[in-house]
Parts: C-alpha cells; structure tokens; sequence
C-alpha cells in the first residue's frame, strides 16, 4: 500500500509539471501587459528598505518567484520524512559510537562540545535540505544541520512580491501560497524553551547570536522585528560581547532566555578564548541554546556515506531505505578503500573515481558557501588527477553527480531595463524537528548554487 502511494505522488508530481509550466507562461505574458519598470522598481524599493541584503549586494533581483505544485510538494514533504527519520537514528548511534565519530571527522573540541547536554530533546532543530527536483523526482545533495541562513530573507521576498497589486490579482488567479517559515521557527524556538525551562510561563527573551561582521547580519533583523512583532523581546548579539554572571547570560544588560544561534561550530571554536560567558552559560545550562552544537553531527557531509552505505541499512525501516535510495546520490568518503558503486558492485574507490570523472563531484566533509568543491566534468583528467590528489590530502567525501534543471528567470537592471538569464534551480526546504515548514530558491548561472558564492534567492510559492 505505501509503495502504492508513493508511485501515486511522483505520478501525480510528474503530471502537475505542465501545469507548472503554464503558470510560468502566465506569468512571463503578465510582464508584458503591465508596467514593468513601475513594478520592478517597486519591488526592488521595498527589497532594500527591508534590507534583504547580503552584505552590500540585493538577495533577489529576480522579477520571478519560483512556483512548484502542491503535487511537487507532496513528493518533496515525504521523500524528507524517510531522510529525515533514518538521520534521526542515525544520530543515536554517532552519539555513542567512537568510530562513527571518527568516521565523520569529529574533532576532540567539537566532541568537547557534543557533551554539552541541551536541555531539551531535539538533535536537528532547525536545518535546510539543499535539493533539486525534476518532475515527480528529487534529489538531496546537501543537509545544513547547523544553523542555516535565507528564512528571513525568503519572507520578506515573498510579501515583497505579494504587496505588489499586479502579483495579487496573478496569485489569486493561480492559487499561490506563500509559506510561513518565521512564524514555523519561533514556534520551535519557543517549543525547545518550553521542554528546556519545564514549562516556565514567561515570555523567554531571544537574542540571534552571531559575529558582527558577518554578511547576514540583515536577515538577525528581519527575525528580530517578527519575534517582537508576535510578542517576544528580541536581541541581535555578538558572542564575543555576552557576558554571564554564574546565574545568567546577558547582551548589554539584558538577560538572555533563548540563545538562537546562527554562529557556526567551527568559527566559535576559532575564537573560543573571547567566547568564555557563552561557553560557561551552556556548560552550567543557564540559557536554552537552539540548535544546540549536537547538530554538527548531522552537519558533517559524511552522514550522506552512511545513509547510502548499504551495511549500516539494517537500522532503518523499508520505507526509510526507499527515500535514501530515490533521493540521496551515492556518497563516499574519499580514501583508498575497497566499496560499492552506485549498482552495488564492489570496487576499489580510488580506482572508480578517476575512471568516472564525468559522474562525480568533490566535496569537502565540513564546509560551507561551496568552498573547495571540484566538479569532475568541468575538469580535464589531469586536472581531476590533481584535485583527487589534493581532497586526498584533506577531509573529503564523493558524490554522484545529480540531474539539475535551469529555467529561464527575468531580473531588473536599472540601466537597460529587462533581462533575461537562464539559472540552476536549487530548491532549498527548511525543516524544523526534522518536520518541512517552508521552501527558498536559490538560483546561479554556474554549478555553484549559493548566496555566498554570487549567487540569488527568489521565493518559492505553491501552485495549487
């Protein structure tokens, strides 16, 4: 029955892609009839007094949302519940397993930080999947575990675009619906500072955590203003400039209940010395950290060379094998050993990545914004010789390379008006408590798909 089913949704998925296609026709026929500088101008206005920036540059300058069908969602929402329930167990096993975290490339410090009990249950509390979907099918390449950036961007794109009266009248046309992401993770916030202060009825003040100079500093304020706008005190801090008196963590003088983190694991291990009151808040448990440092587990690209490895599938279920099999591409990591392929025949890793340079990409275990990724089609066999020799040298994984599409998307230059560029489509789903809340789009001209590397965002909204 449940296989069933889910032929059902990929055909149902798959079918719902023309009707895709003719909201997107819809919408390019729209640009044509209404006044598009008045509106790209519009939009854009807004985009920057909101400060959907990524430092100095637009987050979206695209005059396009991406739309995907409820049908599409449907495929999406199960293919992340099996991923997400064999992660969860998963987890359990590194939690307690030495060579599971060696496997994974956990250092001594962020062991360290493992042992820090978070107070409440929940090991992936917020994280994003990095997707791509063609049709009825989708493939998972990426999981951000730790603390991912664009929910408070993707919001505010969306209102941005839905203030506009010409998108109005389109989206009631087509029944577009935009998601709720915020409102999703201050309800995980605030379930994680229930289980963690047993049931307090006080309001728990929340402070963003993160350095001063990074370029996401405009999204802390977009989460702050809606946290106060539901009722809850909110502050942006630096976790270098929190101070903690053996009874409370503060920010300028104001006592921290929620610490949201955003700062990343290993840029707080890089400056640990200046860190000492939220280290010592965390190891005392005087303040709720969300998500905790347990995430990293979850974090470490290697997790994919568990989920795909065949010996380690006797702790999951049918349907949890299933998911892994249609979503997850064959992962490895990277040394001289001997293994499976994608067909589950046995080779000698090293021997298969260099005969099958087109197939594969080179990842690093733990990184982030596409740093140190090599792409074996886009290189000769002597540079893929180079750079297999150089991942060897460091902690890297191998993946098979993914079916991606690019779509045409019109953006605004305020020089000469309309343009036009056809980009990689990353479907990017935000999760909370492994459940999916909301999605973003994040769009690129090269294989590299991310804000950080010059890429932009535009919202995602379902077409029902």
């Amino acid at each position: 029955m449940l296989k069933d089913k889910g032929n059902a949704l990929t055909i149902a998925a798959m079918a719902s892609e023309i009707k895709r296609r003719k909201c997107i026709a819809d919408y390019h026929a729209m640009l044509e009839r209404i006044d598009l500088r008045q509106f790209a101008e519009s939009l854009q206005a807004e985009l920057r007094e909101r400060k959907v920036m990524y430092g100095q540059r637009p987050v979206c300058p695209f005059l396009r949302p991406n739309f995907i069908t409820a049908e599409q969602m449907a495929v999406l929402r199960q293919r992340i519940q099996g991923v997400a329930a064999a992660m969860q167990i998963l987890v359990e096993h590194v939690l307690h397993d030495e060579s599971l975290q060696n496997f994974l490339g956990l250092t001594a410090q962020e062991r360290e930080l493992l042992a820090l009990e978070p107070g409440y249950s929940s090991i992936s509390t917020t994280a994003r999947f990095d997707t791509f979907l063609n049709g009825g099918s989708c493939s998972i390449v990426e999981y951000n575990a730790e603390s991912p950036a664009g929910l408070g961007y993707t919001d505010t794109m969306s209102q941005a675009f839905m203030h506009r009266p010409e998108f109005q009248e389109f989206a009631a046309k087509h029944r577009l619906q935009a998601f709720t992401i915020s409102q999703d993770l201050l309800q995980t916030l605030l379930k994680c500072w229930q289980e963690w202060s047993r049931g307090a009825s006080t309001k728990p003040t929340i402070a963003i955590v993160d350095f001063a100079e990074v370029p996401t500093h405009h999204e802390f304020r977009l989460l702050a203003d809606y946290f106060q706008s539901q009722g809850y005190r909110a502050i942006i801090a630096d976790p270098r400039h929190l101070e903690y008196d053996g009874s409370h963590l503060s920010a300028g003088g104001v006592k921290i209940d929620v610490l949201y983190r955003r700062v990343l694991a290993n840029e707080f291990l890089e400056k640990i010395d200046q860190e000492q009151a939220m280290y010592k808040a965390l190891k005392d448990r005087k303040v709720c950290m969300v998500n905790s440092f347990r995430s990293k587990i979850l974090h470490k690209k290697d997790i994919f060379a568990l989920l795909t490895d065949e010996n380690y599938w006797e702790l999951f279920t049918v349907e949890q094998i299933k998911a892994i099999r249609a979503c997850i591409p064959w992962t490895r990591r990277l040394q001289a050993m001997d293994t499976s392929d994608p067909q589950g025949q046995p080779v000698a890793l090293l021997d298969y990545v260099m005969r099958q340079r087109r197939n594969l990409v080179l990842k690093p275990n733990d990184s982030y914004g596409g740093r140190g990724i090599y792409f074996g089609w886009e290189e000769n066999e002597e540079e893929w010789a180079e750079s297999v020799r150089e991942a060897l040298q460091h902690d890297y994984l191998v993946q098979t390379r993914i079916p991606v599409t690019r779509e045409l998307f019109p953006y605004w230059n305020s020089e000469s008006g309309l343009e036009w560029g056809e980009y990689l489509v990353d479907l990017d789903p935000y999760v909370f408590d492994f459940k999916l809340s909301g999605v973003t789009t994040r769009l690129s001209s090269t294989s590299l798909c991310n804000v950080t590397s010059g890429g932009g965002s535009a919202p995602c909204l379902v077409l029902n």
